[in-house]
């Protein structure tokens, strides 16, 4: 994990692999949090790139629908973890 804060208040983290199972070989999540103008709480610009070079063919279609919730939860869970961390 790396984490980086910028002098105007805006924090960059970026993490490798923040989840992996037999169908994800590797993943790469960037998240860019922006104070409000209040300086109340901030936005998050998240991006998330994945490779799953094991899922393909059939197997890759039928197993996509599940993959993209277990995705999504662990997503959700890295960003509360997030939230609930910055909390003072």
């Amino acid at each position: 994990v790396a984490i980086e804060e910028f002098p105007d208040g805006r924090v960059l983290v970026a993490d490798k692999q923040f989840y992996a199972s037999r169908q994800l070989d590797a993943a790469l999540l960037v998240v860019l949090g922006i104070p409000s103008a209040d300086q109340t709480g901030f936005d998050l610009i998240v991006s998330v790139k994945a490779r799953a070079e094991g899922v393909s063919g059939v197997a890759g279609r039928l197993l996509r629908g599940r993959i993209e919730k277990e995705m999504t939860a662990g997503l959700m869970t890295y960003l509360n973890w997030i939230r609930d961390s910055m909390k003072l």
